[in-house]
């Protein structure tokens, strides 16, 4: 079977070239093959994007894939970006047509002040290859933060951060991260990316921003006023070691990068810059890390976020979200999808685990120690002919490069103990708290918004009571706010459409659009 991107060395070759162009057009059998491959393309692009739940991460690994699904079929693996060295385990290679899929998802919906509570206080053995017994292989873990007023915020510098999601997957003893965060005042729009001069990089000369990717396209959805920075880093959990990290600052049109992956750098930059100004760039990327030091701490703080959740399985709730195939089953494009490409590439629901909020949680300041681990590379990737199989640090086959090892190393800055603010509580007479609850006797999509001057808990006990339902109220999500009165009118004025009844509080429509359309109210700044 031939490769999807034929090496430089057939096309360099004229006569060669000819040759297998000639052969093809004899091949009646497998052009029909390639065709019908081909034609089923577009549906896979669909079913990628219409599977998804709606929540944070489940979108922004789409929006990485999307963007590997496209360049490989349209430009092929040399115009990959440098964020494809991490996020290439958050895809699959399929071989049945040779393109780049998404993998399992097992999605959850949580407060961050409650793991963090949990990560400071709690006994579970502080080592990382316990992960491997706890997360299944090669499935996508993601975890999408409740933002609010309330917090927790970090530090970068004049900057604040808000951590919105995390996406974790583990391939053998590797596993890989990626992490959503807010930062304000937001990056400027169309700060310059990449890493240096800007002359196009090859392999990438004919790739141009989208056109929706703007000033606005920049900014965390549900957070006025933050743009949004994505960390991503791969460790190695039988060693205790961190080998690289990139951090990505959306500037609207394209990101700004800074990594220590110095082995992508020199790659990138061969025969663009001198020696002098490829350290001079070495030095400002290293500036920036450390810029957002305290956000990598956060992260490799979060990846005990699966044994969290078997810790505290009482407090699970298990929803479902439709997704948009669910929504649209009669389409044409989703009949199509089930009838060509088949039933396990349609998905009319995506179940997510949503953990109660506790009752309240005590610290406004949270000093965090991450995971004890070594900062250093031990190998690099190495580039590959067009559609040529390597393998990863791990043995697992990718496309386009694979994975040297090597005897020196380098030294990156490590994790420090980083500081997790929450805004103080309001104590005004106004305050109060806004929450979603959801009783699992109703029916789906089904929840409960109100406010309480009290305790949330209190209130999900004397609602269970007062509505006899036959199983109990549950917190997915609460918010601290201040004009409580005023901030519920303004809810429910927007959720309007979807109120079941104008003399009670229930509102049937997804969770991730109801999250969607709360947070930007809750978090406006207190007049």
């Amino acid at each position: 079977m031939l490769k999807a991107c034929p090496p430089r060395s057939w096309t360099e070759d004229p006569i060669l070239t000819a040759h297998l162009e000639r052969r093809m057009q004899m091949d009646i059998a497998a052009q029909r093959e390639i065709k019908l491959r081909m034609s089923k393309l577009p549906l896979l692009g669909y079913a990628g994007w219409a599977s998804s739940s709606g929540l944070r991460m489940a979108t922004e690994l789409r929006r990485f894939w999307n963007e590997y699904f496209v360049r490989f079929g349209q430009y092929g693996p040399t115009s990959f970006p440098s964020s494809f060295n991490v996020l290439e385990a958050f895809v699959r290679f399929d071989k049945e047509f040779l393109t780049f899929l998404l993998p399992a998802e097992r999605e959850h919906l949580l407060s961050f002040a409650d793991y963090l509570e949990w990560y400071t206080a709690s006994a579970y053995p502080e080592e990382p290859l316990s992960l491997v017994d706890v997360m299944a292989d090669g499935v996508a873990y993601s975890y999408d933060f409740i933002l609010g007023p309330d917090g927790p915020f970090l530090k970068a510098e004049e900057a604040t951060l808000a951590i919105a999601g995390i996406s974790l997957i583990r391939h053998g003893d590797e596993l890989a991260m990626l992490l959503l965060a807010g930062e304000s005042p937001p990056l400027p729009a169309g700060t310059e990316h990449e890493y240096g001069p800007g002359t196009a990089i090859k392999g990438k000369e004919g790739l141009t921003p989208s056109p929706d990717a703007d000033a606005e396209s920049r900014l965390l959805e549900g957070a006025t006023g933050y743009s949004r920075v994505l960390l991503a880093s791969r460790f190695d959990l039988s060693t205790k070691r961190n080998d690289v990290r990139y951090v990505l600052c959306d500037a609207g049109p394209s990101f700004h990068i800074a990594t220590d992956d110095h082995e992508m750098l020199r790659a990138s930059l061969s025969g663009r810059v001198s020696p002098l100004e490829y350290a001079s760039l070495r030095e400002a990327q290293a500036i920036t890390l450390r810029r957002y030091i305290d956000l990598y701490s956060a992260a490799a703080a979060c990846i005990y976020l699966p044994a969290f959740f078997i810790d505290q399985h009482r407090r699970v709730v298990k929803s479902e979200f439709m997704t948009q195939m669910g929504l649209e089953p009669k389409t044409s494009k989703v009949k199509r999808v089930r009838r060509d490409l088949g039933e396990e590439y349609f998905r009319s629901t995506a179940a997510v685990d949503c953990l109660s909020a506790a009752a309240n949680v005590a610290a406004h300041e949270f000093a965090v120690a991450p995971p004890t681990l070594q900062f250093n590379s031990t190998g690099y990737w190495k580039a590959l002919e067009p559609g040529e199989i390597g393998t990863t640090r791990n043995g697992r086959p990718i496309v386009g490069k694979t994975w040297v090892h090597r005897t020196e190393m380098w030294e990156s800055t490590a994790p420090e103990t980083f500081l997790a603010r929450s805004t103080p509580v309001d104590d005004s007479a106004d305050s109060g708290r806004l929450y979603i609850m959801r009783s699992p006797s109703h029916a789906a999509d089904i929840y409960k918004i109100g406010i309480t001057t009290r305790d949330v808990v209190s209130r999900k006990n004397e609602l269970t009571g007062a509505t006899s339902t036959p199983l109990p109220f549950e917190i997915l999500a609460s918010w601290s706010v201040g004009n409580v009165k005023a901030i519920e009118n303004e809810v429910q004025r927007a959720l309007a459409p979807y109120r079941l009844s104008p003399r009670r509080e229930f509102f049937r429509l997804p969770l991730a659009e109801l999250v969607r359309i709360i947070e930007p109210i809750v978090s406006r700044p207190k007049k």
